[in-house]
């Protein structure tokens, strides 16, 4: 993986600290680039359609999970209602929500597919 300039917030030799959202940009910019857009494979688990028309839910397979969000925008360009259980794979981009310091997926497109909880997988998409 390139290094992008993570090196400079190491600060243990240094005399002055880094704010929080500078380190969280930074995260976000690195994680970013590094994966680009995304095929993810799992099973949809606790998705919620919200007043907004945002829809959140979490990608699964038997060890891990994933947070998922797709914007009001890109639902209805789905074209399926997302269900419990579900065996689907997401197109989107691995990014951060700073304010919690996680990443999700914020997807843009999903397929239905078997689950195969035990085949999980993730790659890189050709057009970014």
């Amino acid at each position: 993986m390139p290094n992008h300039n993570v090196n400079k917030f190491y600060a243990a030799d240094k005399k002055y600290d880094v704010a929080l959202g500078k380190v969280s940009g930074a995260v976000k910019r690195v994680l970013e680039r590094a994966f680009g857009r995304v095929r993810v494979r799992g099973e949809i688990s606790h998705p919620r359609y919200s007043a907004s028309g945002h829809l959140f839910f979490m990608l699964r397979d038997e060890d891990t999970t994933l947070d998922g969000v797709c914007w009001r925008d890109d639902v209805g360009k789905l074209g399926i209602t997302l269900e419990e259980g579900m065996g689907v794979i997401c197109t989107g981009q691995i990014t951060t929500y700073p304010r919690s310091s996680k990443y999700q997926l914020v997807v843009e497109g999903v397929t239905t597919g078997t689950s195969n909880a035990g085949n999980v997988g993730i790659g890189t998409t050709s057009s970014q």
